[in-house]
């Protein structure tokens, strides 16, 4: 029995040769040395490339993922569905440990961030319309999958998550003697 639908992707033998065109992305090691072997590389183009490997280096979360020589990475997620939500873990995402709840809508968008250590959710890059009602069914979601997600981030970032606990307190109770 099938986890759910496959796609029939082609091999990559049938894949065409790669071939690069002057006004193409240079965000690729293929792409990068075919527009320096064609003397096409801009000032633009290595900013740019400069810019990703500084969000590489310093975790600036984006839409993509980046290598440390700036060069852009698929970001393949493993997920939990639940309802209408997914809850997504990337391969290749920045620290903190954390997981990625999305609605249908939320495509092209983050969805809403929380932190698998702590529970907190990134309140500043939380998707249009999301309601307080919302975020609360999120938080229990990622709380009721916690083991399951923490693993994922484990065999992604080779990275365990241990929440982060309140300080203890001494017992101050009175015991009976003994």
């Amino acid at each position: 029995m099938s986890d759910g639908p496959t796609r029939n992707w082609p091999k990559p033998e049938d894949l065409p040769p790669f071939e690069w065109k002057p006004g193409d992305a240079v965000d690729t090691p293929e792409a990068w040395e075919a527009a320096e072997a064609a003397g096409a590389i801009t000032a633009d183009d290595v900013l740019e490339r400069l810019g990703r490997m500084a969000v590489y280096e310093f975790g600036e979360m984006g839409p993509s993922g980046y290598d440390e020589d700036g060069f852009v990475l698929s970001l393949v997620a493993k997920g939990v569905p639940e309802g209408s939500l997914l809850l997504d873990v990337h391969t290749r995402d920045h620290w903190p440990p954390h997981v990625h709840v999305k609605r249908p809508e939320d495509l092209g968008s983050h969805g809403v961030i929380i932190d698998l250590r702590t529970g907190e959710i990134d309140e500043a890059r939380l998707p249009k319309g999301i309601r307080g009602k919302d975020l609360k069914r999120t938080s229990e979601l990622v709380a009721k999958h916690h083991d399951t997600l923490a693993g994922y981030w484990e065999a992604f970032h080779g990275t365990k998550v241990f929440p982060e606990v309140e300080p203890c307190t001494l017992d101050t109770r009175e015991t009976p003697d003994q």
